[in-house]
């Protein structure tokens, strides 16, 4: 088996735990950060700040090791590691988007925040739209830019920052090859995987451009 087909028969187990992360961030990360915008002296804010803190901080492999012990060891309820069904996905992906969640959360909060106070948001609630029309209808498209800038950040981190989640969890990904060819010294396998990681984040890169066209009017002109 050549280096590059043992690579490509990783990419799927890659992509699929990035994917689904990719979907948590961004559901979670609207929710939450839209909702600490919308009451910004309230308990979600609170919420908010705290997942922030804490995506920042802990390091993906201690959180991996924690989460094992509690719901693997403990209380028995979730695999270890290895891949399958869904209960084989809920603690890698819990890790993977730990930080992203509290990086995401926290620039929709601000973002929005940012619109909220804008002068066409005070004409739109003068007008008579509620609080949650105001933030869907107005301030949600001129916040975007900066989310999309960022979220495309940290969705090429997902990609090509997967290893140590891979390695804990036994995770059968490119980030896993990439260890087990460190360890083995096979630099043919190596360097094909860094080929495929690097033409996943210009894939990536490439999207976030198009999707910066089509929110934005003036980057399409400019």
């Amino acid at each position: 088996v050549s280096a590059f087909e043992l690579a490509m028969a990783r990419v799927p187990a890659t992509l699929r735990l990035a994917s689904v992360t990719a979907i948590v961030v961004m559901v979670v990360s609207v929710v939450l950060g839209g909702a600490a915008a919308l009451y910004p002296n309230g308990l979600v804010n609170r919420v908010q700040q705290f997942v922030a803190l804490a995506g920042a901080s802990l390091p993906d492999f201690w959180l991996g090791l924690m989460l094992i012990a509690v719901f693997s060891d403990w209380l028995g309820v979730l695999p270890t590691s290895g891949t399958g069904g869904l209960e084989h996905m809920v603690l890698p992906v819990l890790v993977l988007a730990s930080r992203p969640i509290g990086v995401m959360s926290q620039v929709v909060r601000s973002a929005l925040l940012e619109q909220l106070t804008a002068p066409y948001v005070a004409s739109a609630r003068g007008k008579g739209r509620s609080q949650l029309g105001v933030l869907v209808v107005h301030a949600w498209r001129n916040a975007l830019v900066p989310i999309v800038a960022v979220g495309s950040d940290q969705l090429m981190q997902l990609v090509s920052g997967a290893v140590v989640v891979e390695v804990v969890f036994g995770w059968p990904g490119l980030g896993q090859l990439s260890i087990q060819a460190v360890t083995n010294r096979d630099f043919p396998v190596l360097q094909v995987t860094v080929i495929l990681v690097a033409v996943m984040v210009f894939i990536v890169n490439f999207l976030a451009d198009v999707a910066f066209a089509v929110i934005d009017p003036r980057i399409r002109y400019s």
